[in-house]
């Protein structure tokens, strides 16, 4: 996610957390006693390049995914943050991009909240990336439903998915390449990482050259 994470100095029991989120008027993920407020005003958020390269990743994510999935006829339906999702007792998300496909599993007793998403997209951010890849990761590939998990640069054309496979372990595949095509194989369809980048202009990379030399200088 693009968001900036801030985590609250006292912590919150499932109970509370609960009825917080449905008084707050804005979204938070919860990890064992934490709150973690999405769109927060930090660094990270207040980039422009960065909230509206994440903005467009994730438009461009539910267009063509949704493209994909008329084409291929399968019932599954594509949903964005307006949605958590339950990972484990203690830890609730939203995550950028999911699909679910045939009847929505929902939380009993528990306002907007899934329990078998099929496949997941968070898209990265220097604030999010390393809970996006750590203890998110771990509760998301836990998750019996899930077959995929996609991580979105958006500082560059990277896009890595994790695919469970026939024995429960999982692989994970790199795309750098506008021509690449991500297949998931539980939806029936795939999209092209030109598609996921559409409209999208990256930050400038720094000259590899430039920053040999002054190394070589001592600067």
């Amino acid at each position: 996610m693009s968001q900036a994470s801030i985590k609250n100095k006292k912590l919150m029991t499932v109970e509370e957390y609960l009825r917080f989120e449905e008084r707050s008027k804005y979204k938070h993920e919860y990890i064992d006693g934490e709150t973690i407020r999405l769109h927060d005003s930090g660094k990270d958020a207040q980039m422009a390049g960065n909230r509206v390269s994440h903005i467009f990743i994730v438009s461009n994510l539910c267009f063509y995914l949704r493209l994909a999935l008329q084409k291929n006829g399968k019932p599954c339906q594509v949903g964005t943050t307006e949605m958590r999702v339950l990972l484990r007792a203690n830890h609730y998300a939203y995550p950028d991009v999911f699909a679910v496909c045939g009847e929505f599993a929902l939380v009993p007793n528990i306002f907007d909240t899934l329990e078998n998403p099929v496949v997941i997209f968070e898209v990265l951010s220097k604030s999010t990336e390393i809970r996006d890849r750590g203890d998110k990761a771990v509760d998301y590939r836990n998750l019996a439903s899930l077959t995929d998990y996609i991580l979105v640069s958006q500082n560059k054309m990277r896009v890595e998915q994790q695919t469970r496979q026939e024995d429960g372990t999982w692989k994970i595949f790199v795309f750098e390449k506008p021509e690449d095509k991500i297949f998931f194989a539980s939806l029936g369809c795939g999209i092209i990482v030109a598609e996921i980048y559409e409209n999208i202009k990256f930050p400038p990379q720094p000259h590899l050259k430039l920053v040999e030399s002054k190394k070589k200088n001592g600067k």
